[in-house]
């Protein structure tokens, strides 16, 4: 796989057996601006989810998508693909507002789930009526945003 022209890119790679070589590996990228992966969770249904952050406007955002657009400044990405062959995305979205977000950690429960963890500097990141906190409170906040198994928060 060749770097488009972003900065940088984001990657995951599955080891064969043997750890010897990469059974796959698939970088994920915008064609402008950076997409740095922070953390990944290989679930029991075999199936990998990325979390991370970008600054690339065509980062793919692509099918059972929360958000298909780019927020501005830095958004987190959540991805979700099968660990078979990384070059089907199951779905990828976009989640921030118009600020820096950044997502620190991801894991998937056993109904399916995906849970993250992150930070936003963004008034108008996305919260629920049911949210603990609702109101941006300046600086930087602390998020926890929890998708249904379709990835649909």
């Amino acid at each position: 796989t060749v770097l488009n022209s972003a900065l940088t890119a984001a990657f995951v790679t599955k080891l064969n057996s043997t750890g010897a070589s990469p059974g796959y590996s698939s970088l994920l990228e915008g064609n402008d601006g950076f997409t740095k992966g922070n953390s990944i969770f290989a679930d029991n249904s075999g199936k990998v989810t990325l979390v991370g952050v970008t600054s690339s406007a065509s980062f793919p955002a692509g099918p059972l998508s929360f958000d298909i657009t780019y927020n501005g400044q830095q958004d987190v990405f959540l991805v979700k693909m099968p660990t078979t062959a990384f070059s089907t995305l199951i779905t990828s979205t976009f989640l921030g507002g118009s600020e820096f977000e950044t997502a620190r950690g991801v894991t998937v429960d056993n109904a399916g789930f995906a849970l993250i963890v992150g930070e936003t500097a963004s008034s108008g990141y996305p919260v629920t009526p049911s949210a603990f906190d609702k109101i941006y409170n300046g600086s930087t906040d602390a998020f926890v945003t929890r998708y249904e198994a379709d990835y649909l928060p």
